[in-house]
């Protein structure tokens, strides 16, 4: 039997025992001589306050708790549908308080607790400008001018690169024009994520060179919607914003970073780079191991 359905039959037990036992002392008054009314109110009187007896039956038989918490959930409901508007106001601001909390732990939890999708997280850094606990949102780009000085003196990375978003390419050729999120990076973008392409090959050092033959690596989903997921499609060309490039490259499912890019061009690619014009874009590095795990390491490989 159930742990509530037994607890329930000692209740009607107890009810009927107490019942038993005033019954019997009125009648025993009543045979006294007592007339019935003046044996029962003596009896009651005698046999004390029923719900402290019931109260001390229960603590011997332990739960108290439970029958404490199912008399405040009874006087909940009852208080509740006495006052039907206190009780909209009440749901609704509960369901509001849920929802906010669900939605806060949501981005804490995909910011802060859940790791970043690349290999070997840990080892990335953003490079920034500025002094250690001294550095606010604007600093958190670098310019141009300086990316190519990270890149060769410090050897405290293996890796490292910088990209840039701009307006969506066109794409032609490949059934009707499509507008597609472009990401302008540097040669070692897949190799600091840690990412292998599904298909082909990440960009090279030539890649971004200025006059280098224009390439382009494809997002999973584009290659699906646009090309039906053709399995020879590295070395044939996809049209964007009017320039034939060469697909080196399929992303694997899931890869659209940064900001939902769903193709990669070589920076030098990007024609908003013009000569004399610094521009200050995220930098993003690959920690050697040694640096990871604390030993020391040279900072930089110059003077």
């Amino acid at each position: 039997m159930s742990p509530f359905f037994a607890r329930w039959r000692r209740e009607r037990d107890l009810d009927e025992e107490i019942k038993t036992h005033i019954r019997m002392a009125i009648e025993e008054r009543v045979a006294r001589g007592e007339s019935r009314a003046e044996a029962e109110r003596s009896a009651r009187r005698e046999f004390g306050d029923v719900t402290r007896v019931k109260e001390a039956t229960r603590t011997m038989w332990g739960g108290v708790w439970l029958d404490r918490a199912l008399q405040d959930i009874r006087f909940g409901v009852r208080s509740l549908a006495r006052d039907r508007g206190f009780t909209l106001v009440a749901v609704l601001t509960l369901a509001l308080g849920v929802g906010v909390t669900t939605a806060m732990f949501t981005v804490v939890n995909g910011v802060m607790f859940r790791p970043l999708p690349f290999f070997e997280p840990d080892r990335l850094v953003a490079v920034a400008n500025g002094t250690p606990g001294q550095i606010t949102g604007s600093e958190d780009n670098v310019l141009d001018e300086h990316f190519q000085e990270i890149k060769e003196r410090f050897s405290a990375f293996t890796h490292v690169y910088t990209n840039m978003i701009y307006p969506p390419a066109t794409l032609t050729g490949a059934g009707e024009p499509v507008r597609a999120t472009s990401a302008y990076v540097t040669a070692e973008f897949l190799d600091v994520l840690g990412i292998r392409p599904a298909l082909g090959r990440g960009f090279r050092a030539a890649d971004d060179q200025v006059g280098a033959s224009p390439v382009v690596v494809l997002g999973n989903g584009l290659w699906r919607s646009r090309f039906g997921a053709d399995p020879d499609i590295v070395g044939t060309t996809a049209t964007l914003d009017g320039v034939a490039r060469t697909i080196v490259g399929i992303m694997p499912p899931g890869n659209d970073f940064p900001d939902r890019a769903e193709l990669w061009l070589p920076m030098q690619a990007n024609p908003f780079l013009e000569e004399g014009l610094s521009w200050a874009n995220p930098v993003v590095g690959r920690l050697a191991e040694d640096i990871r795990k604390g030993s020391p390491s040279t900072g930089n490989r110059g003077n």
